[in-house]
């Protein structure tokens, strides 16, 4: 069969991937990938743990939060790489500064977990860390929200352990919206107070606390790109974002 003229993009199985690099190459952003390309590894009491994870531009260092002591985990066993994250033990990272402001950005998290019950996906937080934004999946209700209480929104979960789930969320400015799986995107307004100065990335926990046992649940994370100064959700109607689309497929057809 002959065909005259150019293909899309995502027509070519396996292309997705390479769309994600050109998107990178463009705009700014941060893709932490897990794999044996991007995790440095050392050896403890306890086994194998990870000591570092790198960003796929090499230009971010994920580093274990405060609480993480030798427990962080990577596992090569599924056709990707994951992540690790324990029920009840900080295997959480930190990358700070992400971004110079926590005011506008953008978060997309590729994500396994049992039962429903992952806890904390992600958290980002202003300089002061007197509030935050993060994602928290608890006994089947995925919710983003705010520490003051002042915005949130909530997704209905669905079964990951065979079939990872794609969470997309975009804030500026006290505005929050966010799209699961590909599906219908959900917006939420709020004043929301103390999310200036330098940005600071938690993957797998809310921040340097010790005492948040209950906060943390058995999590696998392959993927988790952020978008510094950029929205890539737009509102429900509008036309998908170039970015948005990318993640889509790249979740749809590589994972």
């Amino acid at each position: 069969m002959n065909f005259e003229g150019n293909l899309p993009t995502t027509s070519l199985l396996g292309n997705e991937e390479a769309c994600l690099y050109r998107l990178m190459r463009e705009h700014e952003f941060h893709w932490f990938r897990a794999g044996s390309d991007f995790v440095s590894l050392g050896e403890g009491p306890a086994g194998t743990f990870v000591s570092t994870w790198d960003s796929l531009a090499g230009d971010m260092v994920a580093k274990p939060s405060a609480p993480n002591i030798q427990n962080g985990r990577f596992s090569s066993g599924s056709p990707w790489g994951e992540m690790v994250f324990q029920a009840e033990k900080n295997c959480g990272y930190s990358v700070n500064p992400i971004a110079p402001t926590a005011e506008r950005f953008s978060v997309a998290v590729i994500y396994r977990s049992r039962n429903c019950d992952g806890r904390t996906l992600c958290s980002i937080a202003g300089k002061s860390h007197d509030n935050f934004i993060f994602a928290n999946e608890f006994q089947g209700k995925l919710s983003i929200i705010d520490r003051a209480g002042t915005i949130g929104l909530t997704f209905q979960s669905v079964d990951t352990m065979h079939r990872p789930s794609l969470l997309v969320f975009s804030f500026d400015s006290g505005c929050l919206r966010a799209t699961l799986n590909g599906g219908a995107v959900q917006e939420a307004l709020g004043d929301v107070p103390s999310m200036g100065g330098l940005a600071e990335l938690f993957i797998g926990c809310r921040n340097h606390r010790k005492k948040l046992a209950k906060t943390l649940g058995n999590l696998w994370i392959s993927d988790l790109i952020y978008w510094p100064d950029k929205t890539i959700v737009s509102a429900e109607g509008a036309q998908m974002t170039a970015e948005l689309s990318a993640v889509n497929e790249f979740w749809r057809w590589a994972r």
